[in-house]
Protein backbone atom coordinates (compact mmCIF):
# COMPACT_ATOMS: atom_id res chain seq x y z
CA UNK A 1 0.00 0.00 0.00
CA UNK A 2 1.28 3.63 -1.00
CA UNK A 3 2.19 6.11 1.57
CA UNK A 4 -0.87 8.03 2.35
CA UNK A 5 -3.72 9.01 4.70
CA UNK A 6 -5.21 6.02 7.04
CA UNK A 7 -9.18 5.74 7.91
CA UNK A 8 -10.72 3.58 10.55
CA UNK A 9 -13.16 0.75 8.66
CA UNK A 10 -14.55 -2.24 10.40
CA UNK A 11 -12.99 -6.30 9.44
CA UNK A 12 -15.11 -9.45 9.79
CA UNK A 13 -12.95 -11.95 11.47
CA UNK A 14 -13.55 -16.00 10.16
CA UNK A 15 -15.36 -16.28 13.34
CA UNK A 16 -17.88 -13.58 12.55
CA UNK A 17 -16.62 -10.96 15.21
CA UNK A 18 -16.71 -7.51 13.78
CA UNK A 19 -13.40 -5.82 14.57
CA UNK A 20 -12.35 -2.10 13.94
CA UNK A 21 -8.99 -1.74 11.65
CA UNK A 22 -7.02 1.13 10.30
CA UNK A 23 -6.84 0.90 6.55
CA UNK A 24 -5.65 3.75 3.86
CA UNK A 25 -9.10 4.95 1.79
CA UNK A 26 -8.30 3.04 -1.26
CA UNK A 27 -8.76 -0.69 0.33
CA UNK A 28 -12.42 -0.36 -0.14
CA UNK A 29 -11.78 0.95 -3.81
CA UNK A 30 -10.37 -2.55 -4.46
CA UNK A 31 -12.54 -4.30 -7.50
CA UNK A 32 -11.86 -8.07 -7.76
CA UNK A 33 -14.36 -9.76 -10.45
CA UNK A 34 -16.91 -7.36 -9.82
CA UNK A 35 -17.19 -7.61 -6.03
CA UNK A 36 -16.18 -4.27 -4.23
CA UNK A 37 -13.66 -4.70 -0.70
CA UNK A 38 -16.77 -3.26 0.84
CA UNK A 39 -16.87 -3.50 5.17
CA UNK A 40 -19.09 -5.69 6.71
CA UNK A 41 -22.12 -4.73 8.10
CA UNK A 42 -23.15 -4.50 11.72
CA UNK A 43 -22.12 -3.26 14.79
CA UNK A 44 -18.40 -3.61 16.22
CA UNK A 45 -18.36 -6.84 18.83
CA UNK A 46 -18.29 -5.55 22.40
CA UNK A 47 -14.74 -5.15 23.58
CA UNK A 48 -13.52 -5.97 20.02
CA UNK A 49 -9.64 -4.59 19.82
CA UNK A 50 -8.42 -3.82 16.34
CA UNK A 51 -7.36 -6.13 13.51
CA UNK A 52 -3.56 -5.21 12.25
CA UNK A 53 -2.83 -5.07 8.73
CA UNK A 54 0.41 -7.19 8.70
CA UNK A 55 2.53 -8.73 11.62
CA UNK A 56 5.54 -10.37 12.02
CA UNK A 57 6.30 -13.97 13.42
CA UNK A 58 6.12 -12.60 17.43
CA UNK A 59 2.67 -10.53 16.53
CA UNK A 60 0.04 -10.91 19.13
CA UNK A 61 -3.45 -10.20 17.83
CA UNK A 62 -5.06 -10.36 14.86
CA UNK A 63 -3.57 -10.13 11.59
CA UNK A 64 -6.26 -9.55 8.35
CA UNK A 65 -6.35 -11.80 5.93
CA UNK A 66 -4.97 -10.62 2.64
CA UNK A 67 -5.41 -10.88 -1.45
CA UNK A 68 -2.29 -10.12 -3.02
CA UNK A 69 -2.58 -8.63 -6.38
CA UNK A 70 -0.30 -7.15 -9.54
CA UNK A 71 -1.14 -4.21 -12.18
CA UNK A 72 -1.27 -5.46 -15.36
CA UNK A 73 -1.63 -1.55 -17.14
CA UNK A 74 -0.69 1.36 -15.85
CA UNK A 75 0.42 1.38 -12.58
CA UNK A 76 -0.72 4.50 -10.27
CA UNK A 77 2.69 6.92 -8.86
CA UNK A 78 4.16 5.42 -6.09
CA UNK A 79 3.58 1.80 -6.68
CA UNK A 80 6.42 -0.35 -8.51
CA UNK A 81 5.12 -1.63 -12.05
CA UNK A 82 6.31 -5.48 -11.43
CA UNK A 83 5.32 -5.47 -7.61
CA UNK A 84 3.17 -7.36 -5.90
CA UNK A 85 0.71 -5.65 -3.64
CA UNK A 86 -0.67 -7.08 -0.45
CA UNK A 87 -4.20 -5.38 0.16
CA UNK A 88 -6.60 -6.34 3.80
CA UNK A 89 -10.19 -7.94 2.68
CA UNK A 90 -12.45 -6.94 5.33
CA UNK A 91 -15.37 -9.59 4.61
CA UNK A 92 -14.48 -12.86 4.85
CA UNK A 93 -17.40 -13.71 1.88
CA UNK A 94 -15.63 -11.12 -0.23
CA UNK A 95 -12.26 -13.13 0.24
CA UNK A 96 -13.46 -16.59 -0.47
CA UNK A 97 -15.04 -15.12 -3.84
CA UNK A 98 -11.29 -13.33 -4.32
CA UNK A 99 -8.98 -16.92 -4.04
CA UNK A 100 -8.62 -17.11 -8.00
CA UNK A 101 -5.69 -16.61 -9.56
CA UNK A 102 -7.63 -15.70 -13.20
CA UNK A 103 -9.72 -13.02 -11.57
CA UNK A 104 -9.08 -9.64 -12.57
CA UNK A 105 -10.62 -6.04 -11.31
CA UNK A 106 -9.25 -2.88 -10.49
CA UNK A 107 -7.42 -1.19 -7.30
CA UNK A 108 -6.83 3.08 -7.65
CA UNK A 109 -8.58 3.24 -11.14
CA UNK A 110 -5.60 1.02 -12.42
CA UNK A 111 -6.56 -2.92 -14.02
CA UNK A 112 -4.84 -5.82 -11.41
CA UNK A 113 -5.08 -9.52 -11.47
CA UNK A 114 -5.01 -12.30 -8.47
CA UNK A 115 -1.74 -13.33 -8.11
CA UNK A 116 -2.33 -14.89 -4.17
CA UNK A 117 -3.67 -14.65 -0.88
CA UNK A 118 -2.88 -15.11 3.10
CA UNK A 119 -5.10 -15.96 5.39
CA UNK A 120 -6.39 -14.71 8.78
CA UNK A 121 -3.58 -15.26 11.31
CA UNK A 122 -3.46 -15.32 15.16
CA UNK A 123 -5.97 -14.42 17.70
CA UNK A 124 -8.28 -11.72 18.95
CA UNK A 125 -6.32 -11.83 22.68
CA UNK A 126 -8.89 -12.61 24.39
Amino acid sequence: MSAGAFKTSTYESNDGFIYPITIQPETEDLVIGGQANDPPAGALTPGALSVRVSGGKRSIGLVARKIRVRFTGSVPSGYQADGVHAIPVLDPENYASYKDRTLTGTYLSSPIRVVGWSGESGTDGG
